[in-house]
């Protein structure tokens, strides 16, 4: 029966591919381009085209399982699983008739007992030829993380290539209504900072401290009556003299002399009259010397336009 179907298939898809091939060449379009189109029809597709798949699985307990999904009636007697164990890597094989799809039944789990490890592992279906059919990595970089105690991993919804993590496992049941537990995000490694470039510290200068001096006592401050300040000592040697002059008036002392005061006007004051009569000469002197230069600047103007001329010829 799977033969049949396979070939059947096989028939429709060629039949398929020849037909757009013929279009295509008609309207002048060239066989890479149909080989494009087919790509990328693959792989923008949500769904996995695999008759089989691996839906869910868990492998944090003793009891450790595989669910499969079959979204077309196929029989996956020989069919087996395996790890990434490099002894013994086989860890369940079916070997009897089992039809999965969807006029049956879509779910199979397949019960490995403690073959999974906990940390991370690779899980792989094969069909009764050896044919790698599907593929599920997890935990380490890159992967889809380890599930919890209760919970599971599995594509959401059910064939669908996105791999989420369950709160809750929905083992031979479907993922379509789970609730999501979603992988913790990848903790940045934190960035290497450059040492700050060390500046040179400054050697500190060793200074001489200087030996403070005594400071001389200032006298005391004078007396200050009013607004006015009085100095003893001045009044003291002012008094002095006054009286030393009295005495010398009153009695007089042989072999001294006393210049007696004079009534006549000071000689100070012939010096500035004489001083004032010298300024009015000299003022004199420059105001005579200037008419002169002001005379001969302008005499070679007059004598250039025959203003003289004109002057004697009104005059005659």
């Amino acid at each position: 029966m799977l033969t049949a179907n396979l070939s059947k298939k096989a028939k429709i898809t060629c039949s398929c591919i020849h037909v757009s091939i013929h279009e295509y060449k008609k309207h002048g379009l060239g066989v890479l381009s149909v080989i494009v189109f087919i790509m990328i029809f693959f792989l923008l597709s949500g769904s996995v085209f695999a008759q089989v798949v691996i839906n869910e699985f868990s492998s944090n307990t003793s009891s450790d399982w595989v669910e499969l999904y079959a979204y077309e009636d196929t029989n996956i007697n020989g069919w087996s699983i395996y790890d990434d164990a490099e002894k013994n890597p086989l860890i369940y094989i079916i070997e009897q008739d089992v039809f999965l799809g969807p006029s049956t039944e879509r779910f199979y789990v397949a019960v490995v007992k403690n073959r999974l490890n906990k940390a991370g592992d690779t899980i792989t279906l094969h069909n009764e030829a050896g044919d790698k059919i599907d593929e599920i990595v997890y935990g380490g970089k890159d992967n889809i993380c380890l599930p919890t105690d209760e919970g599971s991993i599995g594509r959401y919804p059910d064939a669908n290539s996105t791999w989420e993590r369950f709160q809750f496992h929905t083992k031979g049941q479907s993922n379509n209504n789970v609730t999501l537990f979603p992988c913790p995000s990848p903790t940045p490694l934190p960035t290497a900072k450059p040492d700050p470039t060390k500046r040179p510290t400054n050697t500190p200068v060793q200074r001489s401290t200087q030996t403070p001096t005594q400071t001389e006592e200032n006298d005391p401050p004078s007396q200050v009556m009013g607004s006015e300040e009085i100095n003893s000592d001045h009044l003291e040697i002012e008094t002095y003299n006054d009286k030393q002059e009295e005495i010398e008036r009153d009695h007089p002392v042989y072999g001294s002399y006393i210049t007696p005061r004079s009534t006549e006007p000071a000689q100070d004051e012939q010096y500035a009259g004489s001083e004032v009569n010298r300024n009015y000469m000299t003022a004199g002197l420059f105001i005579i010397g200037g008419l002169g230069f002001i005379g001969a600047a302008v005499y070679p103007i007059i004598k250039k336009k025959g203003l003289i001329a004109r002057i004697f010829r009104y005059e005659k």
